[in-house]
């Protein structure tokens, strides 16, 4: 099948936030001029399969990953990329 390119420049950035345990955790943002909100990424992400839940924060997505399995990182990556691609 022939891959589709997400049409937004998209950034993922790992940090590590001040609270709580000092976990690792990914911040997802792309160009504000795309017609889709980071809270609508959110519902869509729950509301598909997998249910994946992760939250938004601003014009963000933040993704916790120290609960993650070898291998949930990319059931994610696919799902955000689906959700991504039908919203465009």
């Amino acid at each position: 099948a022939a891959m589709v390119a997400v049409p937004t420049l998209i950034t993922a950035e790992v940090f590590t936030p001040e609270v709580a345990n000092h976990v690792p955790h990914v911040r997802v943002t792309w160009d504000s001029s795309r017609n889709v909100t980071p809270a609508a990424v959110v519902t869509a992400m729950r509301d598909g399969e997998p249910s994946i839940a992760i939250r938004s924060e601003g014009p963000a997505l933040v993704i916790g990953v120290w609960m993650m399995r070898s291998g949930e990182d990319k059931v994610v990556a696919k799902r955000l990329r689906q959700v991504l691609e039908a919203k465009a």
